[in-house]
C-alpha cells in the first residue's frame, strides 16, 4: 500500500466500459443505419427548413454508412418544400390540424419508408451537427448485442445564434450509464433529446414511439420510460389518462437495454429557449384536461388527428404555443426586435411570393412551385 498525504493512491477505479467495448469488438448489425428525420411548419419558420436542408447537406457529403429518409408533414394551404413525392426515401403528409406530430411521423416514416428486412434505425432531429466521425458505425456497433436504444452522443454544445455555446449538457443515456443521479435541471442535466437508435426488435416490442404528446416531451417521456421512471413526469392535474398512458408505455420500455454512444454533437440555434415556454406549455394540457383516449384518434393512414371531443380553443392554443415559439428571431435571452409584418421566400424556382408569417399559408399561387429536389 502506498499513502502520500494521507491518501491511498494504490486504489484503480478503472471500470469496464461496454460500449467502449462494443465499438471495438462487435460487427454493425447492418452495413448502414437507417436515419428518419421529420419536418412539419404550421407558423412556415424559415430556419427550420435552413437548419433541415444543411443537415441532409452534411449526410450527402461526410456519411457513407448512413441511409436518409425524410418526413414531411403540411397543412390546409401549404405545399410541400423539401420532398418529392417521387423519391421513395421521401414520404408525403397532409392533415387538418396542427398538433406536436414528430413522433407520430417518425413512426410513419418506419412504417411506410424502412426496407422489409431492417434491423434498427435512428431518430435525429434536423438541427443538430455530429463531430464523432464515426457515430452511424459505433451505433450499429452497440444496438449489435450491446444495448437495445442508444442516445447518439455523450455530450452536447447548445449554441446560440452566432454559435458561441450557451450550455453543454449530458447525454440522457450517458448519464444513465455512467451511473450518475439522475436530475432534470442545472449543470448536470440529462438532456433526453437531439439523437435517438433502437433495434428493430426493441422498437416492435414497445409498439413505437410514444407519440401521444400533443404539445411535445415526447422524447423525455420515453427516456424516463427507460429508466422506469416515467411515473415522476405525472401531474395530479393532469388527466388521468395522459398519466396512464406514460407507464403503460414503460411497462415494455422499461425492459430495454440504455446506452450512448461516445462523441459530441452541436444543436444550432432556432429560437430563444425563453420562447418555448417548456413551464407554460403544459398548462395547456390541464387547461383541456388532455386525454389521449378522447381527444385522439388515428385517420386511415395512421396520422394523429383530433376526435370532436378535441375543442377548437384547445387547438387554438397549441396553435399560438407554435406561434410564440418565434424560431426566427434572433439570439440571446430575448428577440432583438419583433417580427416583420411580412416576410419575403425564394423558391428553388426563384418566384417570390410574399406572405404572413407565423400562421397558417393561404391557398397559394398556381404559379408558384415549392416541391423542390432538394434531397435527390
Amino acid at each position: 500500500m502506498t499513502i502520500i498525504n494521507g491518501i491511498e493512491i494504490d486504489i484503480i477505479n478503472y471500470k469496464v466500459n461496454d460500449i467502449k467495448y462494443a465499438i471495438q469488438n462487435n460487427e454493425p448489425i447492418e452495413e448502414k443505419l437507417h436515419v428518419i428525420i421529420v419536418v412539419s411548419n404550421p407558423c412556415l419558420y424559415a430556419k427550420r427548413y435552413i437548419l433541415l436542408q444543411d443537415f441532409v447537406k452534411r449526410i450527402e457529403e461526410e456519411e457513407e454508412h448512413v441511409t436518409l429518409y425524410v418526413v414531411e408533414m403540411i397543412y390546409p394551404g401549404q405545399k410541400f418544400i423539401v420532398t418529392d413525392k417521387k423519391n421513395k426515401r421521401h414520404l408525403q403528409l397532409r392533415t387538418e390540424t396542427p398538433i406536436w406530430h414528430k413522433e407520430n411521423m417518425i413512426n410513419l416514416g418506419v412504417k411506410y419508408l424502412l426496407p422489409p428486412s431492417y434491423k434498427a434505425f435512428a431518430w435525429i432531429d434536423a438541427d443538430v451537427e455530429f463531430e464523432n466521425t464515426t457515430w452511424a458505425r459505433d451505433t450499429l456497433k452497440v444496438l449489435n448485442g450491446c444495448k437495445d436504444v442508444v442516445q447518439l452522443f455523450s455530450h452536447c454544445v447548445d449554441m446560440d445564434l452566432d454559435e458561441t455555446n450557451l450550455n453543454i449538457f449530458n447525454g440522457f443515456g450517458y448519464s444513465y450509464s455512467k451511473e450518475k443521479r439522475y436530475t432534470g435541471k442545472g449543470k448536470d442535466y440529462w438532456h433526453p433529446g437531439y439523437a435517438w437508435a433502437m433495434t428493430r426488435r426493441a422498437y416492435e416490442k414497445v409498439g413505437g414511439l410514444y407519440d401521444k404528446g400533443v404539445l411535445g416531451s415526447g422524447d423525455c417521456i420515453m427516456a424516463m420510460a427507460f429508466i422506469n421512471k416515467a411515473s415522476t413526469l405525472h401531474n395530479e392535474e393532469y388527466h388521468a389518462d395522459y398519466n396512464d398512458s406514460m407507464v403503460n408505455y414503460q411497462v415494455a420500455a422499461s425492459k430495454l437495454r440504455l446506452g450512448y454512444v461516445p462523441g459530441v454533437i452541436r444543436h444550432h440555434y432556432h429560437g430563444t429557449k425563453q420562447n418555448r415556454q417548456y413551464t407554460e406549455r403544459w398548462k395547456i394540457l390541464m387547461k383541456h384536461s388532455y386525454s389521449p383516449i378522447t381527444h385522439l384518434t388515428y385517420d386511415a393512414q395512421g396520422i394523429l388527428i383530433p376526435t370532436e371531443a378535441f375543442l377548437e380553443e384547445f387547438k387554438e392554443d397549441i396553435m399560438n404555443y407554435f406561434r410564440e415559439r418565434k424560431e426566427d428571431c434572433g439570439g440571446g435571452q430575448s428577440p432583438p426586435h419583433p417580427l416583420p409584418n411580412k416576410v419575403q421566400i425564394s423558391v428553388v424556382s426563384s418566384v417570390e411570393k410574399t406572405i404572413q408569417p407565423n400562421v397558417l399559408l393561404a391557398p397559394p399561387s398556381e404559379k408558384l412551385t415549392m416541391c423542390c429536389n432538394f434531397f435527390n
